[in-house]
């Protein structure tokens, strides 16, 4: 088991926010800075800040956040929220192992970030982005995209996000460096929605679940508009 808790900078518990763990195996170290990276495992903190969870990791990272007030739905971090990343003396996301003998593992107490300020936040990104229509040529309000980084040998996970898209459609999906993505909506069903690509062989249009994209390192293509079914 996994104990600890959680203050903010005035030493006040961050009561009912959320504690996160990203498992090394599935991707790298959360960076709200550069990309947004989906937790394997989350878990709430009480009003006094604390937590405890089992989780069947061998190595993670830790983080939190304390959504504001406002906000209408959860997801990755938005201006006013309050974020953590548990870092170590060298000011990188701390690494944290599970004995091997079984043993819990208590964090102890932990002090929250500041406020979490996209704008401020967002240089050297490495993403793509672009305006998401439905076929009727509407834009897509309340549509989210995930990414899974495509190597040989490994499977898919699906770990990086971007926000969900306002009344615009646009969508900045941020990632941890280049390479090429398995990209697909957050909750596509069965039925839809899914992508709308052209079929460049006869100019005919073909209705895919996933695309895949490729990035360069710090570069943000502009542009990369898609379709979806309603």
């Amino acid at each position: 088991m996994i104990t600890g808790r959680i203050l903010l900078e005035n030493s006040k518990p961050m009561a009912h926010g959320i504690v996160a763990f990203f498992d090394k195996k599935t991707g790298p170290a959360p960076n709200p800075s550069q990309y947004f990276r989906l937790p394997d495992h989350i878990a709430p903190l009480d009003k006094e800040g604390k937590f405890s969870i089992t989780i069947p990791t061998e190595q993670f990272y830790v983080g939190a956040i304390l959504f504001h007030p406002d906000r209408e739905s959860k997801g990755p971090p938005q201006k006013g929220d309050i974020t953590l990343t548990v870092k170590d003396e060298m000011g990188k996301p701390k690494l944290f192992a599970m004995p091997a003998n079984g043993d819990d593992i208590h964090l102890g107490t932990v002090v929250a970030g500041n406020l979490y300020d996209l704008e401020e936040e967002q240089t050297q990104l490495t993403a793509v982005s672009g305006t998401i229509f439905y076929r009727n040529k509407s834009r897509a309000e309340g549509v989210k995209l995930v990414a899974a980084k495509n190597s040989p040998g490994t499977a898919k996970a699906f770990v990086y996000t971007s926000q969900d898209t306002e009344s615009s459609g646009d969508y900045l999906l941020r990632l941890p460096g280049a390479g090429t993505y398995t990209v697909r909506l957050s909750k596509p069903e069965t039925s839809g929605p899914h992508f709308v690509v052209k079929n460049e062989e006869n100019n005919d249009y073909l209705e895919k679940k996933e695309i895949v994209i490729s990035v360069k390192k710090g570069q943000i293509p502009d542009g990369f508009d898609l379709i979806i079914t309603v």
